[in-house]
């Protein structure tokens, strides 16, 4: 599979990067009790760390993606990136939501690095997958069901069939998300110049998934925009 992120992209934001995490899961269930303790784990560091939703806006990573959604054209009030939005709802209930093994793993991990994750599952892509702006008018059908059109100029992830993620990071579809049934899948982490930090959140998630799928085969990758490299191979297996 290719990867590639289009030069209208790369234009706006020449130091993007991004984190792959591609994994194949065993039969067996998750262990709920490892899964658990990274939810008390991972909501103890955000508490800690940001008492408040108004203290979030420290972070380097809310900052950035807060203006790359205004860059867009986005609110990032009313249309929070992904990583900032399940933050809030955190500091505000302090109890993560409990989608399925796979989703609540990334979840973890998302809180802990601060970073937007998003992921597909395989058996459901076809062909590349592309990071682009929509002409607009593109059909895209949304979690939970129903029908929408992007706009002009959104950031969309899309494969040969469908767009996959609306602006950005803010919304996924329904035919390619993770649920229980997911045996093979494709997770994207994304940042902006700090490589370390992205670094560091896919070595993480790996581990968090060996402790919750153990036997999960896992393989990592920090892909790195470039003017000579905006298309990347992933080996999906």
């Amino acid at each position: 599979m290719q990867f590639t992120i289009d030069e209208a992209v790369f234009s706006l934001f020449p130091r993007i990067c991004f984190g792959v995490v591609i994994g194949a899961l065993p039969e067996t269930p998750p262990q709920l009790s490892e899964l658990e303790a990274l939810r008390a784990e991972s909501l103890a560091s955000l508490e800690r760390r940001y008492p408040t939703p108004e203290a979030l806006g420290e972070h380097s990573q809310i900052k950035a993606w807060r203006a790359a959604y205004s860059a867009c054209g986005l609110n990032p009030k009313s249309h929070r990136p992904t990583h900032e939005a399940l933050a809030r709802r955190l500091l505000k209930s302090r109890a993560f939501p409990k989608i399925n093994g796979i989703v609540d793993v990334y979840l973890t991990n998302q809180i802990e690095h601060l970073v937007p994750h998003g992921g597909y599952d395989l058996a459901h892509l076809q062909g590349n997958l592309e990071l682009a702006r929509s002409p607009g008018g593109e059909p895209f059908e949304p979690l939970g069901g129903g029908s929408e059109l992007t706009d002009a100029g959104e950031l969309v992830y899309r494969d040969a069939a469908r767009v996959l993620t609306r602006r950005w990071n803010y919304r996924d579809c329904e035919r390619t998300k993770l649920d229980v049934g997911t045996r093979r899948f494709l997770l994207m982490i994304e940042g902006f110049e700090e490589v370390a930090a992205v670094q560091a959140a896919v070595e993480d998630l790996a581990a968090r998934y060996q402790r919750v799928f153990p036997g999960a085969q896992l393989s990592t990758a920090v892909l790195v925009a470039s003017a000579a490299a905006r298309q990347h191979s992933l080996a999906v297996g």
